[in-house]
């Protein structure tokens, strides 16, 4: 249980680090 809940929060630490990559590539391109 408690590794899903790990899981589940690394995927959530993905996601923002690829929500910041994908802003600061469309900064670049703006």
């Amino acid at each position: 249980v408690i590794e899903g809940v790990q899981f589940r929060d690394g995927l959530k630490l993905i996601d923002k680090e690829e929500q910041a990559i994908t802003e600061q590539s469309e900064k670049k391109v703006a």
